[in-house]
């Protein structure tokens, strides 16, 4: 009984702390949670939709997020930089992207409108038209980034936390629901999919509006100073996107709806190993942006070799039960997605790696050479997936974005001794490494 009290007075004290380890750890956790609310989602939408009915379903959901991403012109990053680094002025950059979101949100709206038909030319008319009513919430999409930038600035990670996993929760339970009901279709689900994360994303804006509300504002000179930044990180906006999002939007119209069902679960699966890098980065981004030159690049080369360790640990073991996996979660009939899982694992690994290095040019405001240099490595990919997915079918769009991460890496590394004039990284992990991170630790549980 006293040992369940320790245990639960140390777990509610930990959750209260708000120092830069426990946040990074909170946000990891909080991204373990939704890896696993998505595999549940998921598995749901895989075996009651089918291979075919998972690749309509895709293809409906995709384009808001895809476009409004496309067309953020850096300004999350923007924002979340000129938050910290002026936090007397955090509400005038704030209101200043939000309105620059409308006006490109209804941009992407335009866009997916045109654009859509033409690539979906093979889908019925329903999913066509399906997939251009969805463009109506682009520019809540676009407000969601800002709203997420915001929180990370002003250090709400536990907002940021339980607004990420919330609108996860109410998709898994609206698919469960529609399973009892017989409802279950690719349009319904889609529906479930995008729906619960704008009610919290106007809710959010009303909270920053009301907050901000009081204080001047001068337009044209935060407008410059996001736009500028901006449009110097939008390379990497843009190639992180691509990195997301292109292999799909191309294989949509090189693939049949069944072979595509299997590329989008083959991914999905694969992409919840990279959960670690990509909460760390959450963190990283804010915390470094506040330290010196030499002390950013060594925080961000630590967080790279102790989180690439894990990532690849973990990955090897999923690559061993991989047969097996697939089957128990998703059924036999997406067995033949096995193969380009393995090269996708191998490739979230890697594009962990390279958004987690890619923090260090971030932070010390110096974004445009890494996004000249991904432009290079990203480019690739296109051309790729058009020579190899005609050619190998499935397999190709794995060995085309495994081969593209590939460049993006030496690209970055490579650009640590040019632009920022020090040693080529270290990519192994050190026992000093692990002396920092037990130190680290030692030291937080100390301290509370």
């Amino acid at each position: 009984m006293i040992g369940t009290t320790a245990l639960y007075g140390s777990v509610s004290h930990f959750l209260k702390r708000k120092d830069s380890l426990a946040s990074s750890l909170k946000t990891v956790a909080t991204s373990m949670l939704i890896l696993l609310i998505n595999m549940a989602t998921g598995v749901v939408c895989a075996r009651f939709l089918g291979p075919g009915g998972r690749g309509d379903q895709f293809v409906m959901i995709l384009w808001p997020g895809f476009l409004a991403a496309m067309l953020t012109f850096g300004l999350p990053s923007a924002l979340l930089y000129h938050m910290k680094k002026y936090p007397e002025k955090e509400g005038e950059f704030y209101v200043t992207a939000l309105l620059q979101s409308l006006v490109l949100g209804l941009i992407a709206l335009a866009i997916g409108m045109t654009f859509i038909p033409i690539w979906l030319d093979t889908y019925s008319s329903q999913v066509v038209r399906f997939a251009q009513w969805s463009m109506l919430l682009s520019p809540l999409a676009l407000i969601t980034l800002m709203n997420q930038s915001a929180l990370q600035a002003r250090g709400e990670f536990q907002l940021y936390d339980r607004l990420r996993s919330v609108p996860q929760m109410v998709t898994l339970l609206l698919l469960l629901i529609l399973v009892l009901t017989n409802q279950m279709t690719a349009f319904a689900s889609s529906l479930a999919y995008m729906l619960p994360v704008f009610p919290l994303t106007i809710w959010l804006m009303i909270r920053f509006l009301r907050i901000y509300g009081n204080q001047t504002m001068e337009f044209i000179l935060s407008f410059r100073k996001l736009f500028h930044y901006g449009l110097s990180s939008y390379g990497i906006d843009v190639m992180g996107t691509l990195s997301m999002y292109m292999d799909q939007v191309i294989i949509v119209g090189l693939l049949s709806p069944s072979d595509l069902g299997l590329y989008v679960v083959s991914l999905s699966l694969a992409r919840m190993i990279g959960i670690l890098q990509s909460s760390l980065v959450t963190v990283l981004f804010p915390k470094a942006a506040g330290l010196a030159k030499e002390d950013a690049i060594q925080l961000t080369l630590r967080v790279f070799r102790i989180s690439s360790f894990v990532t690849v640990i973990a990955a090897l073991a999923v690559m061993l039960i991989a047969p097996y996996l697939l089957i128990l979660l998703y059924g036999k009939q997406y067995e033949g997605g096995l193969a380009v899982f393995r090269l996708l694992l191998a490739e979230v690994v890697l594009a962990g790696g390279i958004l987690v290095l890619a923090q260090a040019f971030m932070a010390l405001g110096r974004p445009v050479m890494v996004s000249l240099l991904q432009v290079i490595g990203q480019g690739l990919t296109i051309p790729l997936l058009f020579v190899l997915v005609p050619k190998f079918g499935l397999i190709g769009a794995g060995y085309a974005m495994l081969i593209s991460s590939v460049i993006r890496l030496i690209f970055i590394l490579s650009n640590y001794p040019i632009t920022l004039k020090v040693p080529l990284p270290q990519p192994f992990l050190t026992r000093a490494d692990v002396h920092w991170l037990k130190e680290k630790l030692r030291k937080n549980t100390m301290s509370n």
